[in-house]
């Protein structure tokens, strides 16, 4: 059996075999691969198995825009493969690097074809107008590809003896080594039309070809043509398989090299790109909108997840943090609300008012620390403000998926509703609050949380913190675990700490750092070279996550839940510490 070519194009499924909601595995050279479609139609085609585990991935579940694989419950983004959600680290944005690498794969003339090299040239054949086409049985023969090759050459297709054997001689041409046309001219005098059929030859394995085929031009019953032709690839498979066997190809040493050792090394992700705003429009009363497009074509925009956000340059130089608002399918461009805000240091002014269309930002990766983490329960979106934008981007993806949720919108007055397109495309799923003094708003929260059923809801709120305060209080009385409640903060309004001065060890280093009175741990990191990678630096936004070793944490932050806070397995640096003596972190 030859190597596996990367440049070239292989057939391993029919169309119809990769529906939504659903895995299929196919075999390649020996090789599994996992092909299963999201709710949008894209097509990921996957080495079989889970990164994590080696589970296959054909056992696992596809949700519509991730799969789950079914050992850990680890879950995997469609198209970039990304591992999303763990669930022994649930409140993670990041949670790992590994990744499904994607193996390039499209469709054409009805068939899902692989190839190792995505710059490989796309297929190029045609077979026939789709009406004019019937597919035909596929076929799994236990010999290799050149051995089932040459068998093809003699198949005998008679329109005239479709109940008989085959009288007349057909011809077969080699359009690719993957590809075998055959010809069946009819007697001159029946009057019927030539039938053309098609073979996909898919090599499974060193000794297995999966045998597809589609006939063009064929006269009579559908039915009677698909019987016909299965007892001609029955009586092939039979002498082929009966026959003394050939001695066996030189496999491409299979199983014992992975498939991702084959595939092209991924360049590093870019961590900063440029973006251009291509438009910027006023959406509610101190709040616009920018959707911002990549400045170069060569460098695609990164997939988005809900719930993410990006940290933007703004005009002022200063950096801050923007949620994502696009829908699953908007993936040519990244929109995203701000806020004037009255006490602005500049970074909400300088978008209002040097934010124009044009205006070349520079922006970092989106992350998400916000993540809409699959769990079978009702989503419940709580909004208050401008903290609809990440919100609004889990709606319109649940929508997609044609799953259930509510959305509750709390705004001052109706000139206050941003996005209000969005939102009235999301129906009656969206209920909107408006004018509530802050213990009407306290009350109509706990009318909705309250009736309830317990264990089969889960929570997300982004909002003012006072508004957030009274989610969290409406939601624990209501009987909610704490793991089913999560936020999203503007910013920390508790006071800084300046603390007591404690030591911190570096437990893979074994180094030790002294972190002085009004000093923060962060800051003490960055400054002897450890690269720690922060964002707000108010304990907001979950990039700094570190784990501890051992120590009395001191958790300042507003991201961390009760439970996590609680096991003192994990704190955030930019605004946590030790209370005394030494704090031992995982670095």
């Amino acid at each position: 059996m030859a190597v596996i070519d990367s440049r070239t194009w292989y057939p391993i499924a029919r169309s119809e075999e990769a529906p939504k909601r659903h895995v299929y595995q196919a075999q390649l050279f020996g090789y599994e691969l996992a092909v299963w479609r999201d709710d949008h139609g894209a097509l990921n085609v996957w080495e079989n198995r889970c990164p994590h585990r080696g589970l296959r991935l054909s056992l696992g579940i596809n949700n519509g825009k991730e799969l789950r694989c079914q050992y850990h419950g680890w879950t995997y983004a469609s198209q970039t493969g990304a591992c999303t959600h763990v669930p022994a680290h649930p409140s993670l944005a990041e949670p790992t690097k590994a990744y499904a690498p994607p193996i390039a794969c499209v469709e054409h003339e009805g068939f899902i074809w692989t190839a190792l090299d995505p710059a490989a040239a796309r297929p190029a054949f045609a077979i026939a107008a789709s009406g004019a086409r019937l597919g035909l049985r596929s076929l799994p023969i236990n010999r290799d590809l050149a051995c089932v090759r040459q068998a093809l050459a003699n198949y005998r297709y008679d329109a005239q003896s479709l109940d008989e054997a085959p009288a007349t001689a057909n011809t077969a041409r080699e359009i690719t080594p993957y590809l075998v046309e055959i010809s069946a001219q009819p007697q001159a005098a029946s009057g019927s039309t030539p039938a053309v059929l098609y073979f996909l030859l898919q090599p499974a394995s060193a000794d297995k070809t999966i045998v597809h085929a589609v006939i063009a031009g064929a006269e009579g019953e559908p039915l009677r043509i698909r019987q016909y032709h299965s007892r001609l690839m029955n009586s092939l498979r039979a002498r082929l398989e009966s026959a003394v066997p050939m001695p066996a190809a030189q496999d491409n040493a299979g199983q014992a090299v992975p498939l991702y050792k084959l595939l092209p090394v991924r360049a590093p992700a870019k961590q900063k790109f440029d973006c251009r705003i291509v438009s910027r429009r006023v959406e509610s009363e101190g709040v616009i909108s920018l959707e911002l497009a990549a400045t170069d074509p060569a460098q695609p925009l990164p997939i988005l997840a809900a719930g993410a956000h990006l940290n933007l340059t703004t005009p002022s130089g200063l950096t801050r943090q923007y949620s994502v608002v696009n829908g699953p399918s908007e993936r040519g461009s990244i929109i995203i609300g701000i806020k004037l805000e009255p006490d602005s240091r500049g970074g909400s002014r300088s978008m209002h008012e040097a934010a124009t269309e044009g205006t070349v930002l520079q922006a970092s990766v989106p992350r998400n620390t916000f993540p809409l983490v699959p769990s079978g329960k009702l989503p419940i979106l709580i909004a208050g403000g401008i903290g609809i934008t990440p919100l609004l981007s889990m709606a319109q993806a649940l929508q997609a998926m044609d799953e259930p949720f509510e959305l509750h919108y709390f705004v001052r007055a109706p000139e206050y509703v941003s996005f209000k397109t969005r939102i009235a495309a999301l129906g009656p799923a969206v209920q909107l609050h408006m004018g509530l003094a802050p213990a009407q708003t306290a009350a109509k929260l706990a009318e909705i949380l309250g009736s309830r059923a317990l264990g089969q809801s889960k929570v997300y709120a982004c909002g003012p913190g006072p508004m957030l305060e009274a989610v969290k209080t409406a939601a624990l009385a209501s009987g909610m675990e704490d793991s089913d409640i999560h936020f999203e903060y503007f910013k920390n309004d508790a006071p800084a700490v300046t603390g007591t001065p404690f030591t911190v060890r570096l437990d893979r280093s074994g180094r030790e750092l002294k972190v002085n009175a009004g000093e923060t741990l962060l800051h003490v990191l960055h400054q002897h070279g450890i690269d720690l990678e922060a964002s707000c630096e108010q304990g907001v936004c979950g990039t700094c996550f570190t784990n501890v070793v051992a120590g009395d944490i001191e958790h300042h932050d507003l991201y961390l839940s009760a439970a996590e806070k609680a096991s003192g397995k994990c704190m955030m640096p930019c605004v946590s510490r030790a209370r005394s003596g030494t704090l031992v972190l995982d670095l």
